[in-house]
This record gives structure tokens, C-alpha cells and sequence, in this order.
């Protein structure tokens, strides 16, 4: 085994961490836990590091980068010709001499949850993986594109059965039933209630205010550190970077609560007329009380038919845009009208019948 390597301040990342060494085992000597960095090559039997040995240490065998010229130039690249990870920094391989130029970033460790089940501090069984892989490629992938098919007809067919029936159009005949107005004048009046609750929150026009000292609730958020992330530099180092998340909980402090009165407009009541074809349309006689007042003003022009062929059937019922339209639908008059494909009136069809 090596000699273990002596503590020293490790040179910081860009970002200000400290940077730590991966892992590797060599396969051909069984010499373990060799560093990323120091390690290019196995000490006992020369073989060279493999990217995809390098796995995170444990807690206990972290060690930092201790190399003062150490400088991270980004994830090492592989050497097209021998496939030996050189600095991102070299232009030649320092196995073979191969030109780096274009030379592709060796793959690195996916990130992992410091202390989690992925974090084993242990070598990945490549030879499992590979097998796995080997496996997986050599079945055949069937995709079954039978739901998704299903889905998709199923979809188009709901829009079309939408777009059908909205635009069909069935022909019909109505007949007028009825006719009958309405005018609604609501009547407000300006009562004056009580109220309790935080200064901040009373109304702006409160009177009569009388305040005393509470507690009061407050959801205060915090960002707080659950975990740390192993990262790796695919340069033989991987660094430590700190998992937030917000938390909330709930603080009191002391503030002001007041009861308080407060003046407000309420409905109190409606001034309503009505009638049919041959009434009037009139609003009614408002006789405001103390502190009252006109809270709006509502018209309904309303034309009732029934169905020619269906006259059992509930009336059908339309609003007229003024007096001047309704005034020109007379009780028994025939009009011609759509339906669409739900059985909707296509109110904008209405036509008046030619007499026969």
C-alpha cells in the first residue's frame, strides 16, 4: 500500500472550494484508492489511470489537492490514438506524443449526494456494467406504439367531433311565446359595523380606533443547507458544493391589534318592475332613506319561444339588446332558426318567417 499523503491547504477552485482527488483502483495490479491527480500512472505496476475507474473516496479517504501548481484548464480529454486522459491544458498525449487537437472530454462520474446510497466510496464493478450494457444492446427494442397511437386518434377524433357539430347546422322553427321586461334598481345604504384586527390591516377610513399589544404570526423563509453534492471535474478532482433548500416556520412579534368601527355601503333592497308586451317599460319609484343611494341599474328584454315541432318543450329563452329589438318580436310570430350539432340555438340565424 502507499504511504498515506501528509494534510496540506489544497488550492481552491473558482468557485472557492476545496478541491479533493478521486479515486482509482488499478485493475491489472490491485493496487487501490490510488489519486486522481498525483496518480496519472499505477506506482507498482506503471499501468495508466483510466477515467472510468475514478470514483468518489469515502469521508475517510478524502484527500485534497496538495500539487501548488495544480490549475483545473477543465475535464481531461482523451488521447484519439492510445485513449490516455491528458490535461485539457496539453496539446500532445504524455503517453504517446498523439496530437490533441479535437481530442474529445472523458466521461466523468455522474454527481452524487454526499453520504447517500450512490455515495459508497467504492469502485464501480465495470465489468457488471459492461455485461449490462452488452445485454441491453443486444436485445431487441420493441416500442410499443399502440397507447400512444390510441392517444393521438382519440385526440384528433374529440376535435373533430367538436369542430363537426359546432359548425353544423340543422333548420328549425320557433314561435314566439312570450314577452316580458324587467328593471331592477338597487338600493344601497351606508351602515356602520365593527371590526377587529391588526393596525396594518383596518380600514383606511376606521374610526373610533382603540388598540392593545399581540402577538402577532409571521411565516418567516429561510434557505437552509440539507446535504452536500460531490461533483466531478472530470480531471481526476471533484469538488463539494452545498444543497439548499427553503424552509418556512412561524415567528411572533409584538404589533398593535385594534377594534375599530367603519362606515360601509350595503344592499339593502330592490326597486323592481315588470311586465309584458303591452306594458310600458318604466323604472320604478326610488324614495331614498337617510344615508341611502343608487347602487345600479339592471334591464332585462326577454323573447320566450317554443319549439313548432316540440311544443311541449321547455321555451327557449332570449335576451334582446334594447327595447328598440324587442319591440319588434310580436306573441305567435314564426321565425326560422339553426341549430348546431349539440342542439344549441345559433341565435345570430333568427329570422322572421314569410307568411305563408
Amino acid at each position: 500500500m502507499l504511504p498515506p499523503t501528509p494534510p496540506r491547504s489544497a488550492p481552491p477552485s473558482a468557485g472557492g472550494e476545496p478541491v479533493y482527488q478521486m479515486l482509482w483502483d488499478c485493475k491489472f495490479c490491485g493496487t487501490q484508492k490510488l489519486l486522481g491527480v498525483d496518480h496519472r500512472f499505477c506506482p507498482s505496476c506503471g499501468a495508466k489511470q483510466e477515467p472510468e475507474w475514478r470514483y468518489f473516496p469515502s469521508e475517510e479517504d478524502k484527500k485534497l489537492v496538495t500539487d501548488p501548481k495544480y490549475a483545473y484548464h477543465g475535464a481531461d480529454r482523451a488521447c484519439p490514438y492510445c485513449q490516455q486522459p491528458n490535461s485539457a491544458a496539453a496539446q500532445f498525449c504524455v503517453s504517446c506524443g498523439g496530437d490533441l487537437s479535437g481530442a474529445a472530454e472523458v466521461a466523468r462520474k455522474a454527481s452524487v449526494v454526499a453520504g447517500s446510497a450512490e455515495d459508497s466510496g467504492k469502485a464501480d464493478d465495470l465489468v457488471l456494467k459492461r455485461f449490462q450494457a452488452e445485454q441491453a444492446a443486444a436485445k431487441p427494442k420493441k416500442t410499443n406504439w399502440t397507447p400512444f397511437i390510441l392517444i393521438v386518434v382519440a385526440i384528433v377524433a374529440f376535435f373533430a367531433f367538436l369542430f363537426i357539430n359546432a359548425n353544423r347546422r340543422i333548420a328549425g322553427e320557433l314561435t314566439v311565446s312570450d314577452l316580458q321586461w324587467t328593471r331592477v334598481i338597487a338600493v344601497e345604504r351606508l351602515n356602520t359595523l365593527t371590526g377587529s384586527d391588526w393596525r396594518d390591516q383596518m380600514p383606511p377610513a376606521a374610526y373610533n380606533v382603540s388598540c392593545s399589544t399581540r402577538d402577532r404570526p409571521y411565516t418567516v423563509t429561510e434557505r437552509v443547507q440539507t446535504g452536500t453534492r460531490r461533483v466531478d471535474r472530470g480531471d481526476g478532482t471533484f469538488v463539494e458544493q452545498p444543497i439548499f433548500e427553503n424552509r418556512s416556520r412561524t415567528e411572533y412579534r409584538p404589533d398593535q391589534f385594534c377594534n375599530y368601527t367603519y362606515d360601509q355601503w350595503q344592499k339593502v333592497r330592490d326597486v323592481r318592475t315588470s311586465g309584458g308586451a303591452d306594458d310600458p317599460i318604466v323604472w320604478g319609484a326610488v324614495n331614498l332613506g337617510t344615508r341611502e343611494r343608487e347602487g345600479g341599474r339592471e334591464e332585462r328584454l326577454l323573447v320566450f319561444f317554443t319549439k313548432v315541432d316540440k311544443p311541449n318543450d321547455k321555451p327557449l329563452e332570449y335576451r334582446a339588446r334594447d327595447e328598440a329589438e324587442w319591440r319588434t318580436f310580436e306573441i305567435r310570430q314564426r321565425y326560422t332558426v339553426n341549430y348546431d350539432g349539440f342542439g344549441n340555438v345559433v341565435w345570430s340565424d333568427l329570422k322572421v318567417q314569410a307568411p305563408r
